[in-house]
């Protein structure tokens, strides 16, 4: 199909995007569900994440390098060794057997999602 005149028909659009309300596009559409998981469980979970992301920004030198931390020369030595893979390995370890003490049913939502794409990442 070849269009005629393409500057009439992309001056159509922008006038049609100009004169849309975007509320009356996105009215129509239902928003994310409400959560309805206990503000402890949330709590718990946000807790959980937190604590991994600090044991996880400890283990990698490289990270905080680029984040424009001071970093002991002797982490680097780390890189790649055994020693550090089972670290991270703990770790990961560590937040997977605290999402066990969750109630995984109660969990709906959002909070869902992160819980189970964090659980994915950590195996």
């Amino acid at each position: 199909m070849e269009l005629r005149h393409p500057v009439a028909a992309i001056a159509a659009c922008l006038l049609i995007f100009a004169v849309l309300d975007p509320s009356d596009v996105s009215a129509g559409t239902p928003g994310p569900a409400p959560s309805t998981v206990p503000a402890s469980v949330e709590i718990s979970l946000d807790q959980i994440f937190a604590d991994d992301a600090e044991r996880e920004e400890a283990l990698d030198p490289l990270g905080s390098l680029l984040r424009g931390e001071t970093v002991d020369p002797g982490d680097f030595s780390r890189l790649f060794t055994d020693a550090l893979d089972r670290d991270r390995l703990a770790s990961a370890s560590e937040s997977l057997s605290a999402l066990k003490e969750l109630d995984r049913a109660s969990i709906t939502g959002e909070p869902r999602i992160s819980l189970d794409t964090f659980t994915h990442a950590k195996r």
